[in-house]
């Protein structure tokens, strides 16, 4: 939580509870107001904090249970107002969070200067719709990370089985910034008894980057494999479009560690400045010199746009070309391809109904405030192989709300229905 967030609890906690000081402010529905607003301010505390939920999801709860203890309420008007404010919300949410597929469509068609879909099956395109155009890539330019580890396994520079200490990625973790992956990941961990000695295998460490997208697994990985070699790999894979890697999870310090803290400075810094500025703070991180991190991150959404917009660029035919390689037999060495499998195909191990119907089931999806991003590669019981790459950029709150709602089911359907599948591309090139 940020510290704004804290002085507004604080306010509303302090307002509440003044009044009773004064012996004729205690009434009974005063009191209970006051413990009401008490508590409902420390459940919103502990799981902002604690269970790492979405702080401004978390005030719209909060303030609907605040107004729950007004008591001009439980009356009948109030309670025939309350009973149609109710129909209201529950049909906005409703309306919100529904099974849309068809919205990703429309958001296709109507933003084509914010959006990419390229699908191909058994090597044939079926739609290529803006494919061209470089977009933030958010965390799925972990694809790539995964390929150059992928190599180095099979070349012998690394063991799969080397046990990692815990210490030595949290050097690189940054409190509020991953969306709860890193604790989620250390609580599989747990749970799988691989944690020992507080260490657990590089293989899972590199499995946590991909399945659960965590960023400080992501920037060790970054230093064991060195930056330069990630990106002589992107250009090995000849993926013409796709901007060098750079430690983009360090990049949310650099307000801060630049005295950047406006926002007009941090627009005008150049992307060569910008970069570097990130590549010192992941060093600084590896070597335990910066302080920043035990602060978090707070940037508001007009500085983490700035953060979006300046992560690495690739095409949607970029990842395509890197989708179809992995789903092929025959490109990557036997031990690379098993190796980058046995991390991108987190859905056949988590979901028994993929393996019911797919041989291969592999992705990775990466998304920001304004980007949500999806690359993907199946291979069916009948030995059809799809690869689809999705990517949006520059999305408002509701498209980003309505799109992470949707974009599951209008994929999943991409798969398994080709009549579908055939109207979208109708849709798309007319």
């Amino acid at each position: 939580m940020n510290l704004y967030a804290w002085i507004g609890i604080g306010i509303v906690a302090l307002t509440t509870i003044l009044p009773l000081l004064k012996k004729e402010n205690r009434t009974r529905w005063a009191v209970f107001q006051a413990v009401w607003t008490v508590l409902v301010l420390t459940i919103t505390v502990l799981v902002v904090t604690l269970m790492e939920v979405n702080l401004f999801s978390a005030i719209i709860v909060t303030i609907i249970a605040l107004f729950l203890s007004e008591r001009k309420l439980y009356t009948k008007k109030g309670l025939i107002g309350l009973l149609l404010i109710s129909i209201i919300f529950g049909s906005a949410i409703y309306y919100t969070f529904r099974n849309d597929s068809e919205y990703v469509i429309k958001f296709l068609e109507n933003n084509p200067q914010k959006s990419s879909l390229y699908v191909t099956k058994n090597g044939e395109d079926i739609i290529k719709y803006q494919t061209e155009e470089q977009r933030p890539l958010a965390s799925t330019v972990k694809i790539v990370i995964a390929v150059e580890y992928a190599h180095q396994i099979a070349e012998g520079k690394l063991d799969k089985e080397e046990k990692i200490l815990l210490s030595e990625l949290d050097k690189f973790y940054i409190e509020g910034t991953d969306g709860g992956a890193q604790p989620a990941w250390l609580e599989s961990m747990e749970g799988l008894g691989l944690i020992q000695n507080n260490a657990v295998p590089l293989h899972q460490v590199a499995k946590g980057m991909i399945t659960y997208s965590s960023n400080a697994n992501t920037e060790y990985l970054m230093d064991l494999l060195g930056l330069e070699n990630i990106n002589e790999r992107v250009k090995a894979l000849g993926l013409k479009d796709h901007e060098p890697v750079y430690p983009f999870s360090s990049a949310l310090l650099i307000a801060d560690y630049t005295d950047n803290k406006t926002l007009e400075k941090l627009q005008k810094m150049s992307d060569k400045d910008y970069k570097n500025a990130a590549l010192d703070i992941h060093n600084e991180l590896k070597e335990e010199q910066n302080s920043l991190k035990e602060e978090g991150s707070s940037l508001s959404l007009k500085m983490q746009k700035v953060w979006s917009d300046r992560m690495t660029r690739a095409t949607a035919s970029d990842y395509q070309k890197l989708m179809y390689s992995i789903n092929q037999e025959n490109i990557f060495p036997a031990e690379v391809q098993k190796v980058i499998r046995s991390l991108m195909e987190w859905p056949m191990e988590i979901h028994e109904s993929n393996r019911d119907k797919f041989l291969h089931f592999g992705a990775k999806g990466g998304s920001t405030a304004y980007v949500l991003n999806q690359a993907m590669y199946i291979e069916d019981k009948s030995n059809n192989k799809m690869e689809i790459i999705l990517f949006t950029d520059d999305l408002s709150l509701w498209e980003s709300i309505k799109l992470n709602q949707n974009m599951d089911s209008f994929l999943l359907r991409l798969v398994e229905d080709a009549s579908y599948l055939n109207s979208v591309k109708e849709v798309l090139y007319r």
